[in-house]
């Protein structure tokens, strides 16, 4: 995964300034029931919209679209929030959103119907039909990139800057799942290629239009701008906490085939519609029966993402059932959808905002439930914790005095709503994030804290050491913490490095004792190959190259083929 500030430092927000939408401030919201049919669902409609506005106040976010169907003729589209701070606009069925990741199902599917018609055979290297001098040396086939199991990284650029201007493999293709972007957007070079048509074009008139979605587009311009909803992040030194002050993001155009498509919610009604009938084996319009199993069929064990991956679909379960599922994440948007094929219902949610890892999967998880209730006969599910990703698990395992051995404190402890950290007379939040801490407290906003036990992890055994980027805390007073000789070679590559690139954004490494350490991503080595690695990514899907020596520093970091430049 290539390092992105925002995505993986966990950087922390500012108490002082006022949430964008303010806890006690009504949600405008809409309802649009385009088709109903014997199954009563009024009840488990107004259940999904109470689900989608706590999530929205839970987390500060300022809209939200969400579209239902069954099997049977239904949908309703639900407009929640506002498509516009500034301007307060609220959320309408006319606004696009950005769908992310799950825009590479419509990317496979263009290229399932391809192979439909024998201009590609997905098992032949794709060498023989894309001429691009950067491919990696081991052969990949297209649908080893379908299924994210070619072995590439997951966010490096085509072509990337590597030592040989190739892409790389950290896996023998085929052997075991790893999610790539960059794979995509070979598939959509794919396209390209063996249609003679950029692969926006092919994606809108083979699959989009066939299928219903009308008004989705497959790639980002500034044209179509103007029927977008704004989308929001964090400011740059503001963490991606739950309620945090939010601003309009900076908006970029795109056509890569792994992320590009641009939905309203009816688009994602039409899309849902035609997933339940791709899992019932029912490939029209766009593909043969027979290829419409075979897609599903061709499955990737993948735990990652719930348990398998199809050709841009996630296989998981809810409730012990199968289920067709996949996210999206971009920079300004976030997305979710649930299919249950089987019984006939699917759901699709999007936020115009991001903070960090968010994803409404938890809103798609309960409309599929609720409108699965409803033809079952049985009670609607309780309404999901809006705060159950964030809040911290075990939390007695972390509160007490923590010291640095310059003598400073941090202290955490509990607070009306969960943890509170103070140092000082400053205070502030603390919430869950990837098995870390992140705080608002100043002085602590940079990076997650992250803990460990200095005599080995254990689940009963509560962590004694805290970092915090460089900095070690303990327990105890005064504390007893280690310091080994640090290493002349590992402070030359220490640094913040930042990319103009939004994608790539910027990566903080530090030295902790004798260790280098990416923050986010975990402790360093050095591979024998020559580039430099996390510990646990044995293969180096991800690979680091320090280059370009000024005053005894590097200043330049390229990070998984993507350059950065040091700040500091």
């Amino acid at each position: 995964m290539t390092m992105t500030r925002r995505a993986l430092l966990g950087a922390a927000t500012v108490i002082a300034v006022a949430p964008a939408v303010a806890a006690t401030e009504a949600y405008p919201g809409r309802i649009v029931l385009r088709a109903s049919n014997k199954h009563v669902y009024a009840a488990a409609i107004e259940a999904i919209r109470a689900c989608a506005q706590a999530e929205l106040m839970a987390t500060g976010l300022p809209g939200m679209i969400v579209s239902l169907v069954d099997d049977d003729g239904f949908e309703a589209d639900l407009c929640i929030g506002w498509a516009d701070l500034a301007s307060r606009t609220p959320v309408g069925p006319d606004h696009l959103f950005e769908i992310g990741s799950i825009s590479k199902s419509l990317a496979a599917l263009a290229l399932w119907q391809l192979a439909g018609e024998g201009k590609i055979d997905l098992n032949a290297p794709i060498s023989r039909y894309l001429p691009l001098h950067c491919l990696p040396a081991e052969p990949i086939t297209a649908q080893q990139l379908l299924n994210h199991v070619a072995g590439l990284a997951d966010g490096a650029p085509i072509p990337p800057n590597s030592p040989d201007g190739r892409l790389w493999t950290g896996a023998k293709p085929g052997t075991k799942f790893s999610y790539s972007n960059t794979g995509y957007e070979l598939i959509g070079l794919l396209i390209t290629q063996i249609a003679g048509r950029p692969h926006p074009e092919v994606i809108r008139e083979r699959v989009q239009k066939p299928i219903g979605m009308m008004r989705a587009t497959a790639h980002i311009r500034i044209e179509d701008r103007g029927r977008m909803a704004s989308g929001y992040v964090t400011a740059d030194d503001l963490p991606p906490m739950f309620g945090c002050p939010l601003v309009e993001g900076p908006w970029n155009e795109m056509d890569d085939a792994a992320s590009s498509v641009l939905a309203t919610a009816s688009d994602m009604a039409a899309y849902l519609r035609y997933v339940i009938a791709l899992g019932r084996g029912k490939g029209a319009p766009l593909l043969s029966d027979a290829s419409a199993k075979a897609l599903l069929a061709k499955v990737a064990k993948a735990e990652e993402v719930g348990g398998g991956y199809s050709s841009g679909f996630m296989r998981t379960k809810i409730d012990g059932r199968p289920m067709l599922h996949h996210t999206g994440g971009m920079q300004l948007f976030t997305s979710s959808f649930d299919v249950d094929a089987d019984e006939g219902v699917g759901a699709f949610a999007s936020t115009n905002g991001t903070l960090a890892e968010h994803r409404p999967v938890a809103v798609t998880a309960y409309a599929t439930r609720a409108l699965r209730a409803v033809r079952t006969g049985k009670p609607l599910p309780p309404q999901p914790d809006p705060f159950a990703s964030r809040r911290v698990d075990k939390p007695e395992r972390y509160v007490g005095r923590w010291v640095a051995a310059d003598g400073a404190i941090l202290e955490i402890g509990r607070g009306a709503i969960g943890l509170v950290a103070r140092s000082g007379d400053q205070t502030g939040r603390l919430e869950a994030s990837g098995g870390k801490l992140m705080t608002d407290l100043s002085g602590f906003r940079a990076a997650t804290l992250e803990f460990s036990n200095s005599k080995g992890e254990k689940e009963n055994r509560p962590p004694d050491r805290l970092w915090y980027r460089d900095r070690a805390f303990g327990r105890i007073q005064p504390p007893v913490l280690a310091t080994p000789t640090v290493p002349d070679r590992l402070v030359s590559l220490a640094g913040d490095y930042s990319s103009a690139n939004p994608w790539v954004g910027g990566a903080d490494i530090v030295v902790r004792g004798d260790r280098l350490v990416a923050l986010g991503i975990g402790p360093l080595v050095e591979d024998a190959a020559g580039f430099w690695r996390a510990e646990e990514d044995k293969g180096g899907y991800e690979r680091f190259w320090f280059d370009t020596p000024v005053a005894d520093r590097m200043y330049r970091l390229i990070s998984s083929g993507a350059t950065m430049i040091r700040l500091s």
